[in-house]
């Protein structure tokens, strides 16, 4: 049955341009988008400009309020066209790759660059002064793979993203753990960490003393988060990849030095890579992930941030109720204990939070704004003129057949022409949801803009109080500005919200809390006074999810875990269904012994508690994790939360040749070689080189006569090449893992994409000492 709606959806819109820009490959795209472009969407710009989004305007280097209507429209029209147009790429410089590299890469960028610069106008690069050796280009990434005149710079960011020295990140999306500030060896969650880039980026701050928790609500989600770890070179064993939802994120377990709340949000300041905002805007959205946000960032804030903590709640949207009003609500809630902290992005324009906003709510719920688009559609029209035909010839013969017809409305009751009773009350006046002119003010006048946004279909009130009691479901106490008295103590002035046309950038929004004092058991309650504002049904919901989440996993009779999340375990502990993944448990001590004796694990500097499996694994697969998630670890966390991933793959049972043994991974090579005494050489460059090609297999006697007697000397099994001067340099991952045949040769034992970025890297170091 989902298969056919899919199927039915599918053919329905066939003929309808896909995705936000991927129309642009069409022939019909350009015009597509410009038609949404063009058009606007009345509500969302009527709304903004009530709030005062445009109210301020850049003079130089000073932000001035508009003086008068030329000044608000000209911002305004500003805004508008900077967010319509396609984002501009970005990237930044990984932070662990050697200095001596970076130089070389930087000045390979600006020889590339200035090339361009005699044939274009346009600015193509600026360094990002907030976040050192982090540039943002003046051409979006169509215009850079399609102008011949950018082909080298493209073909020159692809081979320096291959090789893991940078990675290609939204401006705005480094802006958080910039502000975060985290430091070697801090304890960090991040709650809502998919699709990763914000996580890498606070990993390359953390190094490998800290540990870092990357979460996220959605399973498949999360595994996306694993691989785009991976992908950019910088997966270490210092992290721990969850599934949860973040408000009911274990908080009796450990507390953290940083936590990154990048709270799920309406995402309208997305607009420039995702052109749906300017048709699918709702304010419905805000009021609704309003209590969610809230929620997220109050089980961070008060249960499980440390105090002298900081936690940096953002969200790309531009919408008060998202923003502010969060901030205000979470600081109301703490009496005094959490407080703003001033945020300074050198080079980087950003305008304070807001102190006001105004509360709008649509008129019309989604439903009821379906089923009346539904009730006015040309059929169902011709389908009631036919049943009030029939009716009035019913009535002429002296037949009583409308209870026959109100049936049929009944049925189908989004076809009902009589509005109900809920109907009624839920809706004042009368209001056209789907306006269709374009939205153009003449005035400044905050009366004449609230006006506008009322005409839109939203409803506004100045206070809870004013709230009529049908919307009191959707509209909150939380959403209101705060208090005069507030105002002065919570200092929301110190948050950072990023405009599009101020930085050529999405929109952004961005809160330092610090925690200056212990929060009282009553006042950590996580949802007190939220669940009484959310209707029954829902509570009842949450309730359930929530009780689930602290009793943790079912157990047999035996007190045998059965199920844990989405994973089924029969009645030996094995899974079932193929769900969810497995505890990290400790390595059988005769597998551990096995690979003691064959690499030279010395027993004075190699931990064995720091190598474990999965629980149902049967020891296939083992992995290494590092002291600091180990510590974790041991406290429980697998049984409160789903562990999708940790540390590295170092060992996997292999049958290469028909022999079973273990072999190294590339994946965890260069945590383990300082701990060999076996089975590891060093190569020169030459050598190294060979073990990338293309080819799988390598004849033993086109290396040097030196390592060919080393390689030799091996009985089958996997070994590791160094290459020469960075043996003391492992965290550069100069080493493949290679396989010593039976015959005269050699297996690689390195995946595509790693072996690619090897050899990047190893080109660079020969051009580096030319």
């Amino acid at each position: 049955m989902g298969k056919f709606r899919g199927k039915r959806r599918k053919d329905k819109n066939k003929d309808q341009p896909k995705g936000r820009r991927n129309g642009e490959n069409r022939n019909d795209g350009e015009s597509y988008v410009a038609t949404i472009i063009d058009h606007g969407n009345y509500k969302m710009e009527a709304y903004y400009a009530a709030q005062g989004l445009h109210s301020t305007k850049w003079t130089d280097a000073t932000l001035t309020s508009c003086s008068n209507w030329d000044e608000f429209e000209a911002e305004r029209i500003l805004w508008r066209a900077s967010a319509t147009q396609i984002l501009p790429a970005s990237f930044r410089y990984a932070k662990d790759i050697p200095s001596t590299l970076r130089e070389k890469c930087e000045n390979e960028m600006n020889d590339l660059l200035q090339v361009v610069r005699n044939e274009l106008s346009v600015e193509v690069v600026r360094p990002l002064r907030f976040l050192p050796h982090a540039y943002q280009l003046g051409v979006d990434r169509s215009m850079i793979r399609k102008d011949p005149n950018l082909k080298a710079f493209f073909e020159w960011v692809k081979l320096q993203n291959l090789a893991g020295f940078i990675t290609r990140q939204e401006t705005v999306s480094m802006v958080p753990p910039v502000v975060l500030q985290t430091q070697p060896g801090d304890c960090v969650l991040d709650m809502c960490a998919a699709p990763g880039s914000k996580t890498s980026q606070i990993l390359e701050r953390l190094g490998l003393e800290g540990s870092l928790i990357a979460n996220d609500n959605n399973a498949k989600r999360a595994h996306m988060l694993v691989s785009q770890l991976r992908r950019i070179v910088h997966m270490n064993p210092n992290v721990l990849v969850t599934c949860c939802d973040g408000q009911f994120f274990p908080s009796k377990i450990l507390q953290f030095d940083r936590i990154l709340c990048d709270a799920p949000c309406s995402g309208d300041g997305t607009s420039r890579k995702n052109i749906g905002v300017w048709k699918t805007w709702s304010q419905a959205a805000a009021l609704s992930l309003h209590t969610l946000q809230l929620q997220i960032a109050w089980k961070g804030a008060a249960n499980l941030l440390k105090v002298g903590g900081y936690m940096c709640y953002s969200t790309c949207s531009n919408n008060p109720m998202e923003n502010e009003a969060v901030v205000a609500e979470l600081l109301r809630k703490s009496n005094g204990a959490l407080e703003l902290v001033k945020v300074n992005l050198e080079g980087f324009k950003t305008r304070p939070g807001w102190t006001s906003w105004k509360v709008f709510c649509e008129s019309q719920t989604q439903r009821e704004s379906k089923n009346k688009h539904k009730k006015n559609i040309a059929k169902t029209l011709a389908k009631r003129s036919e049943w009030q035909e029939k009716e009035a010839e019913a009535s002429n013969d002296g037949e009583v057949v409308a209870a026959t017809t109100r049936a049929a409305d009944v049925e189908n009751p989004a076809i009902s022409d009589e509005p109900t009773v809920e109907d009624k009350a839920r809706l004042p006046e009368s209001k056209d949801d789907g306006i269709k002119e374009r939205f153009q003010p003449t005035s400044m006048d905050e009366d004449y803009l609230i006006e506008m946004a009322k005409k839109s279909g939203l409803e506004y009130w100045p206070t809870y109080d004013d709230v009529p009691e049908p919307f009191r479901g959707r509209v909150r106490p939380s959403h209101f500005k705060p208090t005069e008295e507030e105002v002065a103590t919570f200092h929301l002035h110190r948050c950072v919200r990023c405009l599009p046309h101020d930085n050529d950038t999405g929109g952004f929004f961005v809160a330092l809390i610090r925690k200056v004092g212990d929060i009282s058991v009553a006042d950590r309650q996580q949802r007190d006074d939220l669940d009484s504002q959310q209707p029954e049904n829902k509570r009842a919901r949450l309730g359930e999810k929530e009780s689930a989440c602290k009793q943790g996993p079912r157990l047999d009779d035996a007190g045998e875990r059965l199920v844990k999340g989405n994973q089924v375990r029969d009645e030996n502990g094995k899974s079932i269904q193929g769900l969810g993944k497995d505890d990290f448990v400790p390595v059988e001590d005769s597998i551990l012994n096995e690979l003691i004796d064959s690499f030279g694990l010395t027993e004075s500097n190699f931990q064995k508690d720091l190598i474990m499996t999965r629980a149902s694994g049967e020891s296939k697969i083992i992995y290494y994790i590092s002291r600091p998630i180990k510590n974790i670890i041991d406290k429980g966390i697998q049984s409160k939360v789903t562990v999708i991933n940790s540390g590295l793959k170092a060992f996997v049972r292999s049958s290469l040749d028909g022999t079973s043994m273990y072999r190294v991974c590339q994946e965890a090579a260069h945590f383990l070689v300082p701990h060999m005494t076996k089975r590891k050489f060093v190569a020169n460059i030459a050598d190294f080189e060979k073990c990338l090609t293309s080819e799988r297999f390598i004849q033993i006697a086109s290396f040097s006569d030196d390592l060919q007697s080393q390689i030799r000397e091996l009985s089958i099994g996997s070994f590791i090449l160094i290459l020469d001067g960075y043996e003391d340099e492992l965290q550069h991952k100069m080493v493949v893992t290679l396989w010593r045949c039976r015959t005269d040769r050699v297996d690689q034992l390195v995946a595509q994409m790693e072996r690619d970025a090897i050899v990047a890297k190893v080109r660079s170091i020969r051009e580096a000492s030319l």
